[in-house]
């Protein structure tokens, strides 16, 4: 068997289900996977922010009462597919960003914003 991290041979008198040639190999690798998670949970997280930004940019604009071209916001480079929750307001279906929500009408050609008193 090689080694997962070096690629070396691992000895036969060892372990029939190691993975890794030595102690230190196995550290490096599991320091490379944490560090891969790391960069994969650093850049969503980036998204969140952006969103988040772009979001309060148009609620101070235009405030919780005005319908706002979508395209605006995807000019601003709203990503439209996350989240951080739900949320029901006035009975309107709205998609919770940090502390903002907002809802798209009309197919999806306006969306409304609003500011959240509870959240993070």
């Amino acid at each position: 068997m090689k080694c997962k991290f070096c690629g070396s041979s691992i000895e036969f008198d060892m372990h029939g289900n190691r993975s890794y040639c030595d102690e230190d190999c196995y550290y490096y690798a599991k320091l490379e996977r944490n560090f891969n998670k790391y960069e994969e949970q650093k850049v969503l997280l980036q998204e969140f922010i952006n969103t988040d930004k772009i979001l309060k940019v148009f609620y101070e604009i235009y405030g919780s009462e005005k319908y706002i071209p979508s395209n605006l916001l995807e000019d601003g480079n709203m990503n439209w597919d996350i989240q951080t929750g739900k949320k029901e307001i006035d009975k309107i279906k709205v998609t919770v960003i940090n502390q903002f929500g907002y809802a798209l009408f009309h197919n999806e050609t306006v969306v409304r914003i609003w500011k959240l008193k509870n959240s993070l």
